[in-house]
């Protein structure tokens, strides 16, 4: 007569918790290097485009008049809802125009860009946007919709940190009321992230202006 077989020990279960937290760490600290390498790859190619297309920094300007551009999240967009808002002013304007109350008296400090190589980079790129001292120091596009940039960076590559640039139904050349500048707001920083900045009023007094360039001409908006 045979002996009964022992019952099976199943395996237990504070070593399959074990495995499946493992299992977890593994794949979060996976997504975590996939992400920090989007946002390496995303800025090393706008540093890479900075240093070929920056010529020199700074140049003195005269100040310009007030002018009014608005930026935004692409999180969030706003309505083009027109407002009594002036359209952007060059800065080589009109001397005989009403100084801007808020502007100092030190001539204004940009960069010089080298448009002719930054189309050569992207045809879409007839802009740069720029703020001293904050992270703000970009290549802007225009393109005919708003969704390409989005998620692809200047030089025509799929990435999140997408580009800047200025809504496809705005003109070209911001001579409308309101011109929507779109750009993501990062964790790391860069992009339109600092324009949450401007919640604090010192940070306003200390960075009043965003300047852009053009081939033809430059502009400040406060």
């Amino acid at each position: 007569m045979s002996e009964p077989t022992p019952p099976r020990r199943g395996r237990p279960l504070p070593r399959l918790i074990g495995w499946f937290l493992l299992l977890a760490a593994i794949g979060l600290a996976g997504l975590a290097f996939k992400e920090y390498l989007i946002y390496r790859v995303g800025n090393r190619t706008y540093n890479t485009i900075s240093k070929a297309v920056i010529l020199s920094t700074p140049v003195p300007h005269l100040p310009p008049p007030e002018v009014s551009i608005s930026t935004s999240s692409v999180d969030a967009p706003p309505a083009l809802v027109p407002t009594p808002q002036a359209p952007m002013a060059p800065l080589d304007s009109d001397p005989t125009l009403p100084p801007n109350p808020t502007a100092t008296t030190q001539p204004d400090q940009l960069i010089v860009i080298d448009f002719p190589a930054l189309h050569d980079i992207n045809p879409d790129a007839n802009y740069w946007i720029y703020s001293a001292g904050t992270p703000i120091n970009y290549p802007m596009v225009y393109a005919k919709d708003n969704q390409h940039y989005l998620t692809h960076l200047i030089d025509g590559n799929y990435n999140k940190l997408g580009s800047l640039f200025i809504d496809a139904r705005n003109a070209p050349d911001f001579s409308d009321d309101n011109t929507l500048i779109y750009g993501h707001n990062m964790d790391d920083g860069s992009m339109f992230s600092s324009l949450l900045n401007y919640r604090n009023p010192s940070y306003f007094q200390e960075h009043p202006f965003i300047y852009i360039l053009t081939p033809s001409v430059d502009y400040r908006a406060e």
